[in-house]
């Protein structure tokens, strides 16, 4: 009896020993097979997400990070086994670290980059087409969909467009007996008149204790430049891929600011060397300026200030109208995009997070934050800033962040006094071109 089981126990024996060597190759193999051809209900892909971000109150949410936190915990609710990580940025170091992050290969999986384009020429973004049809693309407004497309490809999704409007204090315009811009229209001499019947020398010193005009100049904050392109400057050329700083729109556009300081007297010297935080409070708390452009967050923190008997009355208006014949404000498009993935499936999960984010957005009062749409059919109450097309958004090239410190120092020097308009630019201009050579 034993004799007939020889054969069957060598066998297994044999058998034992080939599945111990080349079984976990097998099973491998059946496990590729199998990702490949989910079964029903089974997830794509299961994982942790990095997600970088800047603080954005003005959402809502209880918190500079809450609205977000919110969206996440929906989001992975609805997708078990996904897990989004969220590192906090901060507006003033955050483009630094993501620079750091792509310099040493460490990129996080998503972060608001979608439309900044230098991070598309150097390589390190997912092209995003495949994830969205034509139709789907030409549900953005014009404007939203050029901030994220680059050499034919989209490389972020937009979720709103941030930008500057002017808020009056309308106690003080009340004080001085000043009619405020009717539906928030206004040309530039209207608004320098606006702003010298505003500009209050109570004691008769022959300094104001109140001006009409304030605001700060500063990286990355465009709160000055929608006068600056009043007059029809186009600042980027899309044949050459260059800044163009250096046009007679230009020049004039900064004359209009400059004689806001130097010759009318409605703002301070110090709009060109005022930290936000000290623009902000000669405002807001100080009311020391009748007129102040700013972004979404200050529309949260006026009804903060009210709230507590520390505010005043306070309306909007547009940039004033210029040679252009409208009103112009340079907006920041908020898209984020994927930095490259290895996995397909963990890429389209990015993507849907990314979606999910905007649709979150979609109908919701804006009141006048000052944000815009990014969807044409979007029926939430904006900021009524009239037609879209207005909306300036500069194309952020790779170098961007110098081209806009040479301009901003030389816009400092104008309204020092210490260079004409004309040649400030010019010189802009050449230091600009001395970038793209460098390339």
């Amino acid at each position: 009896m034993s004799r007939k089981l020889r054969p069957f126990a060598l066998f297994l024996c044999i058998g034992t020993v080939l599945y111990m060597l080349f079984g976990w190759k097998l099973l491998q193999n059946r496990a590729e097979f199998d990702l490949s051809k989910p079964h029903i209900g089974q997830r794509e892909w299961e994982g942790v997400i990095s997600l970088w971000d800047y603080p954005r109150p003005f959402l809502g949410g209880g918190s500079n990070f809450g609205w977000m936190r919110d969206r996440i915990r929906e989001f992975e609710k609805a997708h078990p086994g996904v897990f989004i990580d969220l590192y906090p940025l901060t507006w003033s170091e955050g483009r630094k670290q993501l620079d750091l992050a792509v310099a040493h290969g460490m990129c996080p999986d998503i972060a608001p980059v979608g439309d900044d384009l230098g991070y598309v020429d150097r390589g390190v973004l997912e092209p995003l087409d495949r994830f969205f049809t034509s139709y789907e693309t030409n549900t953005y407004h014009d404007y939203a969909l050029g901030a994220v497309t680059h050499k034919g490809s989209l490389w972020g999704v937009p979720l709103y467009c941030a930008a500057p409007t002017m808020i009056l204090n309308l106690d003080s315009f009340a004080e001085a007996g000043v009619t405020p811009p009717e539906n928030g229209k206004w040309t530039y001499r209207e608004f320098a008149e606006s702003l010298r019947q505003n500009t209050l020398d109570r004691d008769g010193d022959g300094s104001p204790e109140q001006y009409g005009f304030g605001s700060y100049l500063l990286n990355g904050h465009y709160n000055l430049w929608g006068i600056i392109f009043s007059d029809g400057w186009e600042i980027y050329d899309p044949v050459t891929g260059n800044y163009r700083v250096n046009t007679p729109e230009a020049v004039s556009g900064l004359e209009k600011l400059a004689r806001l300081v130097l010759e009318y007297g409605v703002a301070g010297t110090d709009l060109a060397t005022a930290t936000q935080d000290q623009a902000w409070k000669a405002f807001a708390v100080d009311k020391r300026v009748a007129v102040y452009p700013e972004g979404p967050w200050a529309v949260q923190e006026l009804k903060r200030l009210r709230s507590e008997g520390r505010g005043f009355e306070y309306g909007t208006a547009e940039y004033p109208v210029g040679a252009s014949g409208f009103a112009v404000t340079v907006g920041d498009v908020a898209a984020y995009g994927v930095f490259r993935q290895q996995e397909g499936h963990k890429t389209k999960v990015c993507v849907e997070f990314i979606r999910y984010l905007g649709e979150s957005l979609e109908g919701q009062d804006k009141g006048s934050t000052g944000l815009m749409p990014v969807l044409k059919d979007d029926v939430g109450q904006w900021h009524d800033l009239g037609e879209l097309s207005r909306i300036m958004v500069i194309p952020k090239m790779d170098n961007w962040p110098q081209a806009e410190d040479i301009l901003n120092r030389h816009i400092r020097q104008v309204l020092l006094g210490e260079e004409e308009p004309a040649k400030a630019l010019q010189e802009a201009q050449w230091e600009i071109d001395g970038l793209d050579a460098g390339d």
